[in-house]
């Protein structure tokens, strides 16, 4: 019983994790950014739009760019 509880807190804590990231704007797939990461730091952040997704960020980039 024991090992069953471990598996379920740490499943648990993956959950949480989860939650605490944030979502693409554009398709709101989930990113790798945690929502407290200050926005300096952030990999493809716009300012004024938001957090995007590697894949929504360059077709982004490339539309504008053209």
């Amino acid at each position: 019983m024991f090992l069953g509880g471990l598996l379920i807190k740490l499943w648990i804590l993956k959950m949480e994790e989860d939650l605490e990231k944030e979502n693409c704007v554009c398709c709101d797939e989930q990113t790798q950014v945690k929502k407290n990461e200050n926005v300096n730091n952030r990999n493809f952040y716009i300012e004024g739009v938001g957090q995007l997704c590697s894949e929504c960020f360059f077709n982004v980039h490339k539309n504008f760019a053209s």
